[in-house]
């Protein structure tokens, strides 16, 4: 496996994530020219994006590929022209935050009569002008705050410069048709392909990813609730996401239903014919989700959706009702929450509660019991991507309410 790293890194920002892989495989990183033990080239033209390839392939052939690519910001951008030109030398690529220039440009034109859209994609590359600028950002890099905060060494700034000043803008255009570090347009890439994204990423967004879906034959994506740098960041969830796209893991999301004896079958069933992993139980007590979770994270993984069912309660008995409603509901989410934030890709639960035939009172203090948990769940799980929805569904439409619901949320963002 090789590890490519981008602006402004070293090939030290895989530290964490090599590590972890390490004990699978055998892992290779290099420095980008003119980034930590790497030589410079003797002018700007030496960092256009074909050189980089040629770069990269040197490496691969050296260690003897065909590899698993693994790229981050220009490591990835890089990534996409090298697994397109030279696919022999790859089993597969993992993009992170790095997309295609010609992807990107080609997206750009397929949506010109969707301007604000474009717009809002655009600005989140303002940073390139200023980096197109000459001197002033040579002059910021001088700044010692400046450097701590992006954790890069003044060299790798003021070199990764010329990434930008070959690759972007008019100068580009030598850069890329002239000589050897010469590239096309973009191409097909039949190279499987996974991208990893990076929620609280302020500079590549969803768009960003969507612009190569044209361009790959074979394409799956992820999700980790991090900012850009999450292969120095998260590197224990990074590394895993890696491995299950390796493992071909993500091709079906996975979706847990409890309450499968109380209506919860159907819902399953459904959103199993629509394509998802659906594992069901029914479970009593706090133990038993526990144990429940255990073993769905051990044998499937962690699931992007927990659906916890409550069927109606028909007794009088309070305590009855509250165990089954309240504490139902909060022994699963105790089960699988710290799963899903631990796993930091996002994802979503959906609580229902169907009205009592019986036991009026019993039915409404519950329900206002749900609405304040399923209140404080989402205050605490928002900042780790994580949603929460309650469902109080009439009659029986509680399987297309609840379909309906994760539906939603996978259409969404994240």
């Amino acid at each position: 496996m090789v590890l490519a790293h981008g602006f402004p890194d070293t090939s030290a920002v895989w530290d964490g994530v090599a590590r972890r892989l390490a004990e699978r495989f055998h892992v290779v990183r290099y420095d980008l020219r003119g980034f930590g033990g790497s030589e410079a080239p003797r002018d700007v033209d030496g960092y256009a994006v074909g050189w980089l390839v040629e770069d990269l392939a040197a490496v691969v052939e050296a260690v003897g590929g065909p590899v698993h690519l693994v790229g981050h910001d220009w490591g990835s951008t890089q990534g996409w022209v090298a697994v397109a030109e030279r696919p022999d030398l790859f089993r597969s690529f993992v993009s992170i935050s790095g997309p295609d220039l010609g992807h990107v440009g080609s997206w750009v034109r397929r949506n010109r009569w969707r301007p604000v859209k474009v717009a809002g994609v655009v600005r989140r590359s303002w940073y390139i002008l200023g980096f197109l600028v000459p001197v002033a950002p040579e002059l910021v890099w001088r700044v010692p705050a400046v450097r701590r905060m992006l954790h890069a060494g003044r060299r790798e700034l003021v070199n990764g410069l010329g990434l930008y000043r070959a690759n972007v803008g008019r100068r580009a255009g030598s850069a890329r048709t002239s000589g050897k570090g010469a590239t096309a347009g973009p191409k097909r890439v039949s190279v499987p392909v996974h991208q990893v994204e990076l929620t609280a990423d302020p500079y590549v967004v969803r768009e960003h990813l969507e612009a190569a879906e044209p361009w790959v034959e074979q394409l799956t994506r992820s999700t980790v609730h991090a900012g850009h740098w999450a292969v120095r960041t998260h590197p224990e969830q990074v590394a895993r996401h890696i491995e299950d796209a390796i493992d071909g893991r993500h091709g079906r999301r996975l979706v847990v239903v409890t309450g499968a004896g109380s209506g919860g079958g159907a819902v399953g069933r459904t959103l199993a014919d629509g394509g998802a992993q659906v594992v069901g139980a029914d479970v009593a007590d706090r133990a038993a989700a526990q144990a429940f979770a255990d073993d769905v994270s051990e044998r499937y993984g962690v699931p992007e959706v927990v659906v916890a069912n409550v069927g109606p309660h028909v007794g009088a008995d309070w305590r009855e009702a509250v165990d089954a409603k309240l504490w139902g509901v909060a022994n699963v989410v105790r089960a699988f929450a710290p799963l899903m934030v631990e796993r930091a890709a996002g994802g979503h639960f959906v609580v229902t509660a169907r009205r009592d035939g019986t036991a009026r009172h019993a039915h409404a203090t519950t329900k206002t019991a749900l609405r304040m948990l399923i209140r404080c769940l989402k205050g605490e799980l928002r900042p780790h991507g994580i949603t929460v929805s309650l469902i109080f569904p009439d009659g029986g439409t509680v399987t297309e309410d609840v379909v309906r619901a994760v539906n939603a949320r996978r259409r969404g963002y994240p």
